[in-house]
């Protein structure tokens, strides 16, 4: 009986001191993250910011200060009427994640390649026109929102982001992409809706990992026979675009569970045998509101 009792107490002391170890670790952890809701702030303890949120705060333009704070992973100043990025960025080793949206920034600096620990920039309406050749040096950027800008030309320079997993380039101005976009390896959602493509970008068909293609409100004319290599699409959609039919190599996309070419003069005929072609997939063909239907689905989250 006594063996038990002090078997029991042994075990009680261990868990006590697991917990406490435990709660001391989650402890230092959250520490090691600390967010400022004020630059004035964070530029008086410059080595302590990690999170900078200056979100709403009216600011035209980022002091040369900010690349004092060397720690930094996470920026967001979003809907804050900021027209500039100083190049002072370029000291932000760290930074993990930029999320500026719904500013007025007209160009990013060719600074901003140098961010190689870069993985999320948010630059979702704002007023770009092309993007600077540096971009090509964010090798660990996973993900590139650039939806509802002015943006004309991309340069070739893109294809370098090999870790790019998901790029919105919706509402645009752009009639054709560079070839390099077929570097893209690991691209699995692209969204092109909105702009001035005449052409269904043949870099796309030597993406494999491609997941989601919405190339909405275009003006395609044809779909290449070829998109019968994106065997792992899951969605496509191609709404308001001058397609009259669609190749039958699509019938080799058998992950494929979605399909909208509403809005297309597509003879009923040619709805049939595609049903017949892709019989596990929803296809969706509606007439289409020109006027209603320009409103922007778009892929922005906060994160």
């Amino acid at each position: 009986m006594y063996t038990l009792k002090l078997f029991l107490i042994l075990i009680i002391i261990f868990y006590s001191s697991y917990c406490s170890t435990k709660d001391t670790h989650s402890t230092k952890n959250m520490n090691t993250l600390v967010m400022y809701n004020s630059l004035s702030d964070a530029l008086k303890q410059p080595d302590k910011v990690t999170i900078l949120n200056i979100s709403y705060f009216p600011i035209k333009q980022l002091p040369k200060d900010i690349g004092n704070l060397v720690n930094l992973q996470k920026l967001m100043a979003f809907k804050s009427g900021l027209a500039v990025i100083p190049s002072e960025i370029a000291s932000l080793k760290k930074l993990k994640h930029i999320e500026i949206f719904q500013n007025t920034i007209k160009k990013l600096p060719n600074e901003i390649g140098s961010l190689t620990s870069l993985e999320y920039l948010d630059m979702f309406r704002n007023s770009l026109t092309t993007l600077p050749k540096s971009i090509g040096n964010l090798h660990h950027l996973k993900e590139l929102n650039l939806n509802e800008n002015k943006i004309k030309s991309l340069p070739p320079e893109i294809g370098n982001l090999k870790s790019l997993e998901k790029l919105d380039l919706s509402t645009n101005k752009i009639p054709v992409l560079p070839v390099e976009i077929k570097h893209l390896n690991n691209l699995k959602e692209i969204y092109l809706s909105k702009n001035s493509l005449i052409e269904f970008p043949e870099g796309l068909i030597y993406l494999k990992n491609l997941k989601i293609i919405e190339i909405d409100f275009n003006n395609i004319l044809a779909i290449p026979n070829s998109i019968g290599k994106l065997t792992n699409l899951e969605t496509l959609s191609i709404i308001g675009n001058n397609l009259a039919s669609l190749p039958k190599e699509i019938a080799n996309l058998t992950k494929l569970q979605t399909l909208n070419i509403s809005g297309n003069p597509i003879p009923e005929k040619e709805i049939n045998k595609l049903r017949k072609l892709l019989p596990k997939c929803q296809i969706i063909f509606e007439k289409i509101n020109p006027i209603k239907s320009h409103s922007s689905k778009g892929s922005h989250k906060k994160k």
